[in-house]
């Protein structure tokens, strides 16, 4: 058995402390370098039609179990982001205005709980919605984006893309985008 010092102890604790506060900021600066300003400098979000080409289901191919509905109307847009907390119980975030300037947009996010199911009557009395962070949207394209988001003081950034689960048949074109 290895016998550690306290002097070990405390530099190893020192030296944890000073990794995670380095770590903290290198994801607070991807988070301001993922805003929609950065990222997408040569694509503007239509804001002159609704719904828009950016309403639609919205996933990363490559982490399947949590995706997000966006749903335009003009200059803002809509986000429900639904996932799984740590132990593993489905977990919902909205921003009900994320004001779209450019080629994204930014707004509060909210963790929201309780309701009733669908069969039962509505009553609402035990819903809950409290502001955890923030999400910025940047779009490269009318199907291509990045997601940014904190939620209790951890920054995370992921790679969006629409999800398509059904192409025009042949013969036909998808209808033009507004």
């Amino acid at each position: 058995m290895k016998n550690t010092s306290l002097f070990s102890k405390l530099v190893h604790t020192a030296f944890t402390h000073k990794l995670r506060a380095c770590f903290g900021a290198v994801m607070a600066l991807a988070f301001l370098f993922a805003s929609p300003a950065a990222v997408s400098a040569g694509y503007t979000v239509n804001t002159s039609a609704s719904p828009s080409a950016i309403t639609g289901l919205w996933w990363n191919p490559d982490e399947s179990g949590w995706g997000a509905t966006l749903t335009q109307q003009y200059d803002v847009i809509f986000v429900t982001m639904f996932t799984y907390d740590a132990s593993g119980n489905p977990t919902w975030y909205v921003v009900s205005n994320c004001a779209v300037t450019g080629g994204g947009c930014q707004g509060d996010l909210y963790k929201v709980s309780g309701g009733s199911k669908p069969t039962v009557t509505w009553s609402g009395i035990n819903i809950a919605e409290a502001i955890v962070g923030t999400m910025s949207l940047a779009f490269t394209d009318d199907d291509n984006g990045t997601m940014s988001f904190t939620i209790d003081g951890v920054a995370v950034s992921k790679a969006i893309t629409r999800q398509v689960w059904r192409t025009a048949p042949e013969g036909e074109h998808r209808p033009q985008k507004y």
